[in-house]
């Protein structure tokens, strides 16, 4: 049979559950693995088996975790990322924690267990996720069972074309039970300061789908709470001693406490070895966290550097002439997460702008060429100045390289806050000390 007369054949059985959103066979007990090989050109493969755990219902949707495992087969074969999240039977979902470390944790979730469309007849992507990129699924052959579809990852605002980053393949649904059953795909992206691309070729097959009964639901649920409890007065922590700059908190023993107690408490949770992970990043980034709160510390609450900029188009900006609190944004083209900073902007300028806060953004990268065209290929108005000095950068306590950065100084010209990074988090820690100086 032809494909386009196949293809009708299911667009009709699909359309006769017209107003029907196609949904997963979820419920508590839920137990989704999935097996995944990936190679990055030039080396050995890598073995993962990604896991789905759905714990408990709320009305209409359910608590789960996602799961990742290294070392697959081998003896050393261990839990190696968690995140938790919650899922609706279409699966759309909601991430309750933000943390930059697990960001690809949700990349990954949104990628093998999309939201689906109404009915597989139609070209559909998924939302957006935290850093800014969504899935697009495009029907091209229908076979007995399932659908093959064309896949790629895009950039909300050709941030990807930016980037330099490209992923693509195809991926198989099944069309009774809904799961996705195997994807395959290719990402090609640059090498930091280099003209050299990496390749990562990735498979993942749904092994199985298992019901699970109400002890296996029970007993990992109460595992998860235990550690996630923890994971978050870990980043609670951190946060709070990342801000209380007035005494440079820069002892973090209570927070390095948490999980000595979780593992002493938790001999037997199959969370143990990630928990351990967890407690010797914490151990070996205390210097570098350190050192970053000294930078802060020695600038936050003193005077701005004087300087003058250019931008893009030769126009002069002068930080004294400027009687407004001001918005300093420094990014570069090479950065994801400075695009994502960038685009956001529109924000702070709808809420913040007409209250008198004036909001630069300074782009760091060797040419103008290079931030026109960013902001050109990103379909963006707003004016970027320009800066090649690092004493600028180094000044304001911003380490080299660290990149997105933002500065807020007051109408006095001091520096009121440095934040490094982007996301949810720093936005919202952002705008309350925006709201704090307006």
């Amino acid at each position: 049979m032809p494909f386009k007369q196949a293809f009708l054949g299911v667009f009709l059985i699909l359309t006769a559950r017209a107003g029907f959103a196609l949904e997963y066979p979820v419920a508590v007990g839920t137990h989704a693995i999935f097996d995944a090989h990936t190679t990055v050109v030039g080396q050995f493969p890598t073995k993962w088996r990604y896991e789905l755990w759905v714990l408990d219902k709320r009305k209409d949707a359910f608590d789960a975790v996602w799961a990742i495992y290294s070392g697959v087969g081998q003896p050393n074969e261990t839990l190696a990322g968690a995140i938790p999240l919650t899922m609706k039977a279409d699966g759309s979902k909601t991430f309750p924690m933000e943390r930059q470390a697990t960001y690809a944790l949700q990349e990954q979730v949104e990628s093998f267990v999309p939201t689906l469309p109404p009915q597989y007849d139609q070209v559909w992507r998924g939302p957006p996720s935290t850093s800014g990129w969504y899935c697009s699924y495009q029907p091209v052959e229908v076979l007995a069972d399932r659908v093959r579809c064309s896949f790629a990852q895009y950039g909300v605002d050709k941030i990807d074309q930016i980037a330099g980053t490209e992923t693509v393949g195809e991926v198989y649904f099944d069309t009774r039970y809904n799961w996705m059953r195997e994807l395959s795909f290719s990402t090609k992206q640059p090498q930091m300061g280099s003209a050299q691309y990496s390749i990562t070729q990735a498979k993942v097959t749904l092994a199985q789908v298992l019901q699970r009964d109400e002890k296996w639901a029970s007993e990992r649920k109460e595992e998860a709470k235990e550690f996630f409890n923890v994971l978050k007065k870990h980043d609670d922590s951190l946060l709070e001693a990342n801000d209380r700059l007035s005494d440079a908190t820069l002892n973090i023993s209570a927070t390095l406490n948490l999980w000595p107690k979780f593992l002493e408490k938790n001999v037997s949770s199959r969370f143990h070895q990630l928990a351990k992970n967890q407690y010797g990043v914490l151990q070996t980034s205390v210097p570098s966290l350190q050192q970053i709160w000294s930078h802060r510390k020695k600038v936050v609450g003193g005077p701005s550097p004087a300087w003058t900029l250019k931008d893009t188009q030769g126009g002069t900006y002068a930080l004294q002439s400027f009687p407004n609190p001001i918005l300093l944004l420094f990014w570069t083209r090479t950065s994801w997460w400075s695009l994502m900073a960038l685009r956001e902007l529109k924000e702070f300028q709808n809420e913040f702008q007409s209250k008198g806060l004036l909001i630069l953004p300074i782009n760091v990268d060797n040419t103008d060429r290079e931030a026109t065209q960013a902001l050109t290929t990103m379909g963006s108005s707003v004016v970027t100045l320009r800066n090649t000095d690092p004493n600028l950068v180094m000044a304001y306590g911003i380490p080299l390289g660290m990149y997105p950065s933002t500065v807020l100084i007051d109408k006095d010209k001091k520096i009121r806050d440095v934040r490094y990074g982007w996301g949810n988090q720093v936005k919202q820690e952002l705008m309350k000390r925006i709201k704090d100086l307006l």
